[in-house]
Protein backbone atom coordinates (compact mmCIF):
# COMPACT_ATOMS: atom_id res chain seq x y z
CA UNK A 1 0.00 0.00 0.00
CA UNK A 2 2.73 2.58 1.34
CA UNK A 3 6.10 2.80 -0.21
CA UNK A 4 8.75 4.14 2.15
CA UNK A 5 12.25 4.58 1.44
CA UNK A 6 14.70 3.33 3.90
CA UNK A 7 16.54 6.14 4.68
CA UNK A 8 13.36 8.12 5.10
CA UNK A 9 12.01 5.33 7.69
CA UNK A 10 16.08 5.36 9.32
CA UNK A 11 15.56 9.12 9.68
CA UNK A 12 12.30 9.30 11.18
CA UNK A 13 13.21 6.56 13.42
CA UNK A 14 16.43 8.15 14.70
CA UNK A 15 14.43 11.41 15.15
CA UNK A 16 11.63 9.72 17.57
CA UNK A 17 14.64 8.56 19.72
CA UNK A 18 15.68 11.75 19.92
CA UNK A 19 12.71 13.10 21.03
CA UNK A 20 12.65 11.10 24.20
CA UNK A 21 15.79 12.20 24.97
CA UNK A 22 15.84 16.35 24.64
CA UNK A 23 12.30 15.57 26.43
CA UNK A 24 14.34 14.26 29.23
CA UNK A 25 16.77 16.94 29.19
CA UNK A 26 15.07 20.23 28.02
CA UNK A 27 12.31 20.20 30.63
CA UNK A 28 12.04 19.94 34.85
CA UNK A 29 12.19 15.76 34.51
CA UNK A 30 15.83 15.57 35.17
CA UNK A 31 16.01 18.11 38.13
CA UNK A 32 13.03 15.93 39.66
CA UNK A 33 14.83 12.84 38.79
CA UNK A 34 17.87 13.66 40.27
CA UNK A 35 16.56 15.78 43.28
CA UNK A 36 14.39 13.28 44.74
CA UNK A 37 17.49 10.63 44.02
CA UNK A 38 19.15 12.88 46.79
CA UNK A 39 16.62 13.24 48.93
CA UNK A 40 15.73 9.39 49.31
CA UNK A 41 19.90 8.68 49.27
CA UNK A 42 19.62 11.41 51.91
CA UNK A 43 17.09 10.04 54.22
CA UNK A 44 19.26 6.96 54.41
CA UNK A 45 16.68 4.46 52.24
CA UNK A 46 18.21 3.15 48.97
CA UNK A 47 15.05 1.17 47.59
CA UNK A 48 12.23 2.79 49.02
CA UNK A 49 10.60 4.43 46.75
CA UNK A 50 12.01 2.01 43.76
CA UNK A 51 13.09 4.20 41.01
CA UNK A 52 10.04 3.64 38.79
CA UNK A 53 8.18 5.45 41.43
CA UNK A 54 10.40 8.41 41.65
CA UNK A 55 10.49 8.75 37.81
CA UNK A 56 6.58 8.67 37.48
CA UNK A 57 6.13 10.98 40.09
CA UNK A 58 9.15 13.25 38.06
CA UNK A 59 7.39 12.62 34.75
CA UNK A 60 3.76 13.57 36.25
CA UNK A 61 5.23 16.51 38.00
CA UNK A 62 6.73 17.41 34.56
CA UNK A 63 3.85 17.86 32.64
CA UNK A 64 2.12 19.81 35.60
CA UNK A 65 5.33 22.18 35.51
CA UNK A 66 5.41 22.24 31.63
CA UNK A 67 1.98 22.45 30.99
CA UNK A 68 1.99 26.84 30.43
CA UNK A 69 5.05 26.60 28.23
CA UNK A 70 3.67 23.94 26.13
CA UNK A 71 0.39 25.90 25.96
CA UNK A 72 1.85 28.68 24.83
CA UNK A 73 3.38 26.93 22.38
CA UNK A 74 0.46 25.41 21.17
CA UNK A 75 -1.34 28.67 20.73
CA UNK A 76 1.68 30.23 18.59
CA UNK A 77 1.25 27.12 16.16
CA UNK A 78 -2.28 27.58 16.12
CA UNK A 79 -1.85 31.60 15.04
CA UNK A 80 0.28 30.44 12.53
CA UNK A 81 -1.41 27.47 11.43
CA UNK A 82 -4.62 29.70 10.84
CA UNK A 83 -2.82 32.66 9.40
CA UNK A 84 -1.48 29.96 6.81
CA UNK A 85 -5.21 28.93 6.05
CA UNK A 86 -6.19 32.49 5.76
CA UNK A 87 -3.41 34.06 3.77
CA UNK A 88 -4.01 30.31 1.00
CA UNK A 89 -7.79 30.98 1.03
CA UNK A 90 -7.00 34.76 0.27
CA UNK A 91 -5.06 33.66 -2.67
CA UNK A 92 -7.25 31.08 -3.52
CA UNK A 93 -10.42 33.45 -4.01
CA UNK A 94 -8.54 36.41 -5.26
CA UNK A 95 -7.09 34.13 -8.35
CA UNK A 96 -8.11 30.61 -8.50
CA UNK A 97 -5.61 29.54 -10.80
CA UNK A 98 -3.10 32.01 -9.42
CA UNK A 99 -0.58 31.44 -6.45
CA UNK A 100 -0.08 35.13 -5.68
CA UNK A 101 -2.79 37.48 -4.74
CA UNK A 102 -2.23 40.98 -6.74
CA UNK A 103 -0.52 43.40 -4.68
CA UNK A 104 0.51 40.88 -1.71
CA UNK A 105 4.02 39.03 -1.54
CA UNK A 106 3.51 35.53 -2.92
CA UNK A 107 3.23 33.04 0.18
CA UNK A 108 6.73 31.40 0.83
CA UNK A 109 7.74 28.09 0.53
CA UNK A 110 5.96 25.04 2.56
CA UNK A 111 9.26 24.13 4.52
CA UNK A 112 10.20 27.52 5.17
CA UNK A 113 6.58 28.39 6.65
CA UNK A 114 7.46 25.17 8.86
CA UNK A 115 10.91 26.34 9.64
CA UNK A 116 9.36 29.59 11.04
CA UNK A 117 6.72 28.10 13.17
CA UNK A 118 9.09 25.69 15.38
CA UNK A 119 11.29 28.33 15.94
CA UNK A 120 8.20 30.58 16.48
CA UNK A 121 7.01 27.75 19.19
CA UNK A 122 10.37 26.84 20.53
CA UNK A 123 10.54 30.78 21.62
CA UNK A 124 8.73 29.83 24.87
CA UNK A 125 10.67 26.63 25.97
CA UNK A 126 14.44 29.04 25.16
CA UNK A 127 12.49 31.37 27.64
CA UNK A 128 11.89 28.66 30.19
CA UNK A 129 15.17 27.24 29.76
CA UNK A 130 16.84 30.61 30.49
CA UNK A 131 14.55 31.23 33.44
CA UNK A 132 15.75 27.81 34.67
CA UNK A 133 19.89 28.24 34.23
CA UNK A 134 21.82 30.83 35.54
CA UNK A 135 24.09 33.37 33.82
CA UNK A 136 27.34 31.63 34.99
CA UNK A 137 26.21 28.17 34.31
CA UNK A 138 25.57 29.05 31.13
CA UNK A 139 28.59 31.04 30.65
CA UNK A 140 30.78 27.77 31.96
CA UNK A 141 29.27 25.80 29.53
CA UNK A 142 30.03 27.98 26.74
CA UNK A 143 33.90 28.63 27.69
CA UNK A 144 34.33 24.99 27.71
CA UNK A 145 32.67 24.13 24.39
CA UNK A 146 34.61 26.46 23.15
CA UNK A 147 37.87 25.38 25.11
CA UNK A 148 37.47 21.85 23.69
CA UNK A 149 35.95 22.66 19.90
Amino acid sequence: MFQTDPFTLIILLVGLSLVAFVAMIATSYLKLVVVMSLIRNALGIQSIPPNMVINALAMILTFYIMAPVCQSSWDIIKAERQAQQEHKQAVQTAAPGNDTVPGQPSMPPLTSLETDMVKKAAEPFRAWLLRQSGERERAFFVNTAARLW
